[in-house]
Order: structure tokens, then C-alpha cells, then sequence
């Protein structure tokens, strides 16, 4: 019986077969080769400082890395004296030498203080930058002391009265004698009666500004304008999110606006006194949040012939655009409009309100400005002849 052929069984090996092979040794001795090179390029502090950098610093610690965890090798704490777990409550008296060691980030600096830089600022800027802060800082203390100065002028009754003849005095001058304050080589070339706005007191006037134009661009209007007719006649809606809560953020305002057309017509309208029953149609823009700036008065002043007429502004709101998403309410996103024109005993009745409040304001302000009483000032000889308010002054340059 013939026996089967087996198949061949490969095997593979692990590690390659390393043959030796030794070379002779060389035939002659080995001599010493001189460098072209000096000695002191490797002696050289340069070279010494490369080598210790390059060099990394070997720590020699402790197999607790300097932080003893067997509490066996703590005196007196299995006898219940665990005072040895905390710091000394006494301090330790160091020697000058090792007090250096204890300065903290802050103490290194000088007491000027930084202002704070973008990463990887040029130093030239950050040194510009502290010099202009510290004029601006210098500037604002200047200012502060003489508006301070002339707040006490202006609560004193006895310098209000000057204040007032003096007006008298400046408007009775020619107005090639007028001096800017600031200015000197401007002249002035034309003046006007200040009288209050009395037929827009009874309203509230608000500055709102906006971080950008807040009228969208149209195929017509790729070019941002100067003067928009869209913004004069837009509509700002509150809002309000829930009335029982007080917040910050609980009010918005919604931005409406026309078209080009409408906005003109408006206008034209407006003037002429025929744009009562007229009815517009606006759109949805944007929500803002409003943020009140509790700064100085603003005044709005209008020209109107020889006389022009002043308007406090009641606040100045900062509109920020509301983020994308956020409303709660549902906002309508076209209104109509109709303007109607008041009835001329309302009106009338609303201007005698305001003139009565005006008045009232005022006198409510001298009494609780004034802190010593006022002699009645003697009556002035042509008062007649004189105007009621000082007047505005236009100033060009010569």
C-alpha cells in the first residue's frame, strides 16, 4: 500500500536570519585631524548659552514629588496634635533674600495701568494707546470741574440775573462786533429770535439712534442716501412681552416703513395741511431693543424766518437690532395707517395744558434751585424796545 504524498508545510519566520560579518580591523593607526575651526567658537558664551536651553533641566524629587503622603512621618499627629495639617498660624520670618521670591504677578508691574491689547499687539501701539487714555482721562477731569463751576453759576439767582441782562446787552450788539467763543476767525452773518416750541411742547420727542440705516435697500435704492425720505415718515411700535413682568428686556420696539413713493406723498401732504384721512400702507422691518441714555439734554431747534424754536428732547434711546427668532408676540407684518387732524378745541385745550405746565415746571425749578432769597430787581428803563429772548447766532468762516 503506497503512501500518500503529504503537502509541504510552510513556515514562516519571525525574526529575520542576521549573518555576521566582521570587518577587519584598518591597516593603519588611527591619527588625529585638526578642524579648520578655532576653539573659541565652542567656548564661546553664545555657544554655552545655546547648549543650556537646548539642554532640558532635570528635577530631583522625592518618589512623593515633594508632597509627603505618609502621615507616619508627621510628628505628633498620632499623639491627636493635628496643628503639624495646617500653616503655622505665627508667620515665618524669611530672610530678605527669599521675600523677592514671594512678589506676586501684580507686584512686578509699575502702578500704570494697562489698557487692555488684542493678542500679539505692536508694542508702539499699546504705548500710543495708554498716552491717548490717560489725555482723554486728564481732558474729562478739566471738563467735569467746569461744568461744575457753572452748575453753581446756574443755581445761583443772583448770577441768573446777570446771565439774563447780559443777553440783553449781547443782542443789542451789531453783529460785526460778535465774537465766536471757540473760533476766532469766524464771523457771524445772521441771527434769530430763540423762542420755545410751544405748539409741539404738549408732545414727547425721543433721539433714537440706530447702530446702521434702519431702511432696507431696494432695486431703486442700491445707494445708501443721504437724506431718505422712508425714515422721516417710519413708525415705531412698542412692544411689550408680558405686562406683569419688569425687566430690561421685557419691551421692544417693532420698525415700520413705506415705500419711496408713499413717503413723498406724505411729505407733500404734510405741508401742504391736507394729510388728515389719508391712508398708508406700512411694512415690517425689524425689532429693537431700546436702551434709555440717561445723558445731557439734547435740544431740538427749528428755523422758521427771523425766529427759531427750541425743543427739549425728553430721552435719547440707543436701538439695538433684536436678535433673529426671539419674539414672543406675533408681530403684524403690514399695518394701515390713517392720519386724522385734531380737533381744534382738543388742540386748543392740550396747547393750554402744556403752557400751563411749561410755566409751572419752571417755576418749580427757580424755587427748588434757589437757595437764598431774591431782590426784586428794578424795572428795566426800555424793556419794550428790547427783544423778549436773546438770540442765535450764525457763525462763517472769514
Amino acid at each position: 500500500m503506497s503512501e500518500q504524498p503529504r503537502k509541504p508545510v510552510r513556515q514562516d519566520y519571525i525574526l529575520r536570519v542576521r549573518y555576521s560579518n566582521t570587518l577587519p580591523p584598518p591597516p593603519f593607526e588611527p591619527k588625529l585631524l585638526k578642524l579648520p575651526m578655532s576653539l573659541s567658537q565652542y567656548t564661546s558664551v553664545s555657544y554655552l548659552s545655546t547648549l543650556i536651553q537646548e539642554q532640558p533641566m532635570k528635577l530631583e524629587l522625592d518618589k512623593e514629588l515633594g508632597m509627603p503622603l505618609d502621615l507616619s512621618l508627621l510628628p505628633g499627629l498620632f499623639e491627636g496634635d493635628e496643628s503639624v495639617l495646617f500653616a503655622p498660624s505665627e508667620p515665618v520670618e524669611l530672610d530678605p533674600k527669599d521675600k523677592a521670591l514671594l512678589k506676586g504677578p501684580s507686584d512686578t508691574y509699575s502702578g500704570k495701568p494697562m489698557a487692555d491689547s488684542a493678542f500679539l499687539r505692536r508694542t508702539q501701539y499699546i504705548s500710543s494707546e495708554i498716552t491717548q487714555t490717560n489725555k482723554a482721562k486728564q481732558q474729562e477731569a478739566e471738563r467735569a470741574k467746569k461744568i461744575k463751576a457753572a452748575l453753581k453759576i446756574e443755581l445761583d439767582p443772583v448770577e441768573q440775573l446777570a446771565a439774563v441782562e447780559k443777553t440783553f446787552e449781547t443782542v443789542a450788539q451789531p453783529l460785526s462786533e460778535l465774537k465766536h467763543p471757540a473760533k476766532r476767525g469766524l464771523k457771524a452773518v445772521e441771527a434769530w429770535n430763540v423762542l420755545p416750541n410751544f405748539e409741539c411742547y404738549e408732545h414727547q420727542y425721543v433721539n433714537a439712534k440706530f447702530p446702521s440705516n434702519p431702511a432696507p435697500r431696494t432695486k431703486s435704492n442700491t445707494v445708501a442716501e443721504d437724506e431718505d425720505p422712508r425714515l422721516e415718515v417710519s413708525c415705531m411700535v412698542p412692544r411689550i412681552v408680558d405686562d406683569t413682568i419688569d425687566a430690561p428686556d421685557n419691551d421692544y420696539i417693532s420698525y415700520f416703513i413705506t415705500d419711496h413713493e408713499t413717503a413723498l406723498s406724505l411729505k407733500r401732504k404734510n405741508m401742504d395741511g391736507d394729510g388728515a384721512g389719508h391712508q398708508s400702507r406700512y411694512k415690517f422691518v425689524r425689532e429693537y431693543d431700546a436702551k434709555k441714555d440717561d445723558g445731557a439734554a439734547e435740544w431740538a431747534i427749528t428755523f422758521a424766518g427771523d425766529t427759531a424754536h427750541y425743543l427739549e428732547l425728553g430721552s435719547r434711546m440707543n436701538m439695538r437690532g433684536r436678535r433673529r427668532g426671539t419674539q414672543v408676540t406675533q408681530t403684524n407684518e403690514v399695518i394701515e395707517m390713517t392720519l386724522r387732524a385734531p380737533e381744534a378745541e382738543d388742540e386748543k385745550a392740550e396747547q393750554g395744558d402744556a403752557l400751563a405746565d411749561f410755566g409751572k415746571d419752571l417755576a418749580d425749578k427757580v424755587i427748588e434751585e434757589s437757595h437764598a432769597e431774591l431782590d426784586s430787581p428794578k424795572p428795566l428803563d426800555d424793556a419794550d424796545d428790547r427783544e423778549d429772548y436773546p438770540g442765535v447766532v450764525s457763525y462763517n468762516p472769514s
